[in-house]
């Protein structure tokens, strides 16, 4: 039988989780703290409770880590997640990064029935440019960009989350295709 993580539980001995934050196909995220260093964090562990299968969860986990890993060698940048850590804990890879207090963007888009200000729509657009483009300095092709994959702090400054689809530039002549991009029916 495989641990389900809860409200409260230490993974790794360090990291309690605190409240759950969300799900998706690949993973679910908890709001946590490192007891360490009582920094506030966000931990993501593989969800078999998804339709897909365990192979596939687990190798997109490890996909990730390893792509938050390149990011982090490169130095990181102020827009994309932070990579803290990472750890095995009853048999399952846990990620733990930078927690940001905020919303998602979409969220905060339909909130506020759009971001209307000129300034905050020049600032999250050269933000999001900036974070890419130091993506593909360090050749990771982020190939998910969404409001849902953008996390907007309360002073509207944009963290990009949610690198399960990313991966490194691994040139293929073989299909002719690049392999780049995912359609995404709902953001055309």
């Amino acid at each position: 039988m495989t641990w389900a993580p809860s409200e409260g539980a230490l993974v790794a001995d360090r990291y309690r989780l605190e409240e759950f934050f969300g799900e998706g196909g690949i993973s679910t995220v908890w709001r946590g703290v490192d007891t360490e260093t009582d920094r506030e964090v966000a931990i993501k562990h593989p969800n078999y409770d998804s339709s897909n299968a365990r192979e596939i969860i687990d190798a997109s986990l490890r996909s990730e880590l390893d792509i938050l890993e390149v990011i982090r060698d490169a130095g990181g940048h102020p827009n994309v997640m932070e990579l803290i850590d990472s750890v095995v804990h009853a048999d399952m890879l846990f990620i733990v990064v930078g927690f940001i207090r905020g919303e998602e963007m979409y969220e905060a888009v339909s909130r506020q029935n759009g971001i209307t200000n000129p300034e905050d729509i020049r600032r999250i657009g050269i933000a999001l440019c900036e974070a890419m483009s130091f993506l593909h300095r360090n050749e990771v092709i982020y190939r998910d960009l969404k409001p849902d994959n953008v996390m907007l702090s309360h002073d509207m400054w944009p963290v990009l989350i949610d690198f399960n689809t990313a991966k490194g530039f691994e040139p293929d002549d073989s299909s002719g295709a690049s392999g780049t991009v995912i359609p995404n029916p709902v953001y055309k």
